[in-house]
């Protein structure tokens, strides 16, 4: 009886000592499983970060290609723009630049003919105050008058359509003249009366009247000697001075 109590405390003993081996490889084996249930939580955590990461980085490198796509497409857009725009500019100057050549050539057209017509009716000169008409005072006028000839009246009227078709900036000066015979008083008021009956007939053919101005000059500015008849002849005039672009010298 002692024996079997021996035997059965001793293995009682060892059943004991089994279990709690058995209990400390449990715990060694639980230790190790949540270790390594840890490091592979670390592991995927940190992949998992990583991953994270490159992500970032990927939309990152995404956003600033998209930024820069966005840039350089608006950089070719503005520099498209400027190029049609730098290129309608350069049509509009060489539309004007034409349109000025085709102007100053039909200025140039408008300027020889209304030379040539004037020309033709009267005695012309380029001064540096514009074109000069001459119109001889003992052809146009009778002695002491201040009438136009009926003979004359229509060559001015030639003379004054003429006129008509020089440009809107054109103006007209009307001068009257006469020899040293006689009063410089009555000289002074012949000359005027002799410039304000050229203006009428110039308006009556057709010359804005509001384009004309007069002056009469009597015996101050003669242009020959009043000694001799042909000088006095000379002097006895009206001028008409044509003024702007259609009087410019060619």
């Amino acid at each position: 009886a002692q024996y079997q109590a021996e035997a059965k405390t001793a293995e009682e003993e060892i059943r004991r000592e089994t279990e709690r081996r058995q209990r400390a490889e449990l715990a060694v084996r639980d230790a190790e499983i949540a270790r390594l249930h840890a490091e592979a939580r670390t592991e995927a955590e940190r992949r998992a970060a990583e991953a994270e990461a490159q992500t970032r980085e990927e939309r990152a490198r995404r956003e600033a290609a998209a930024e820069q796509a966005r840039s350089e497409a608006e950089a070719r857009r503005v520099a498209e723009e400027r190029a049609r725009e730098a290129e309608q500019v350069r049509r509009e100057a060489e539309a004007r630049a034409a349109e000025v050549d085709r102007l100053r050539e039909e200025q140039e057209r408008t300027r020889g003919g209304l030379r040539a017509t004037l020309s033709r009716l009267a005695e012309v000169r380029q001064e540096a105050r514009g074109l000069v008409l001459t119109l001889p005072g003992s052809v146009y006028f009778e002695v002491n008058q201040s009438v136009v000839q009926p003979a004359m009246r229509s060559r001015l009227l030639e003379i004054a359509r003429a006129l008509s078709t020089a440009g809107g900036d054109s103006s007209i000066l009307i001068e009257g003249h006469t020899d040293a015979d006689g009063s410089s008083e009555y000289n002074l008021e012949l000359s005027r009366l002799r410039a304000e009956a050229v203006r009428s007939v110039l308006v009556a053919g057709g010359v804005p009247a509001a384009r004309i101005e007069t002056q009469g000059y009597g015996e101050t500015r003669p242009i020959a000697s009043n000694r001799s008849a042909a000088g006095k002849a000379q002097n006895r005039r009206v001028e008409i001075v044509l003024q702007g672009s259609a009087a410019a010298a060619p």
